[in-house]
């Protein structure tokens, strides 16, 4: 008992310091990053990324996508004084999210998870930024491996300039009405269902969409921190040799 608090300690101690060394970072955002500097990760100290690399066994295949994050309705957009005090370029705009047929205000949440379910990287970016612009800082981070994401990834130019740059090869499904069209393999769209998972988790259980912060440093912790309680409740599981999937077992 003694030994798990120890490491949960160091863990916690880690993901604190990744969570100042991501404000830290602030000056350093480009037109994707808002909030976490360049592409910051569910780990990025030495002691998270052991615990991390323990955990998925350091996994060459991963998955992208992105989810809203409102910061209130869509119809009071326009009277929301979030982001309006400070830097402007990290305001909060409108968006649309395909997946759910809705208009938002807020940001977009990006990640890229592994087959075993753990959060690599994140980061946050205007709603109305692409989902592919957030590879090109995922092409700095990843190198030699397998990505897969769903249609809004969809780009030639994109998936060539990452496998030339990285070595990275990016994966998506056909649209109905691309030439050449194939059927999307059912162990793909399995396989997917691990990062659609975390996002479920994240807002049924951490409720990282149920927002009442003022500022954007204020929702950017809140953010942060909710991401890094759910990869220190996989670690617990892990330790007590429970699925690192189901979380709730780390909270009993």
């Amino acid at each position: 008992m003694r030994n798990l608090t120890r490491t949960l300690a160091a863990v916690m101690t880690s993901l604190i310091f990744s969570v100042q060394s991501s404000f830290a970072a602030a000056n350093l955002t480009g037109e994707t990053n808002l909030a976490i500097g360049k592409t910051a990760t569910a780990s990025s100290t030495q002691d998270g990324r052991e615990a991390n690399k323990a955990i998925d066994g350091g996994e060459d295949f991963f998955f992208v996508d992105s989810k809203p994050v409102e910061v209130c309705r869509a119809a009071r957009g326009k009277r929301c004084k979030m982001g309006r005090t400070g830097e402007f370029s990290q305001a909060p705009d409108f968006g649309y999210c395909a997946s759910q047929n809705m208009y938002y205000f807020g940001y977009k949440l990006h990640a890229v998870c592994g087959l075993s379910g753990v959060i690599h990287s994140y980061d946050l970016s205007k709603a109305s930024v692409d989902d592919r612009k957030f590879m090109n800082d995922v092409k700095l981070i990843y190198h030699d491996c397998n990505m897969y994401g769903d249609k809004g990834y969809i780009g030639a130019d994109i998936q060539l300039d990452l496998f030339e740059t990285a070595r990275i090869r990016l994966e998506c499904p056909y649209r109905v009405n691309q030439k050449n069209w194939k059927p999307t393999l059912i162990p793909f769209a399995k396989a997917r269902k691990r990062i659609e998972t975390l996002f479920s988790q994240l807002t049924g259980q951490f409720l990282i969409i149920r927002n009442y912060a003022t500022m954007t440093n204020g929702l950017f912790a809140r953010i942060i921190g909710k991401i890094s309680a759910l990869t220190v409740s996989q670690y617990v599981n892990y330790i007590n040799g429970k699925p690192i999937g189901r979380v709730k077992y780390a909270l009993n």
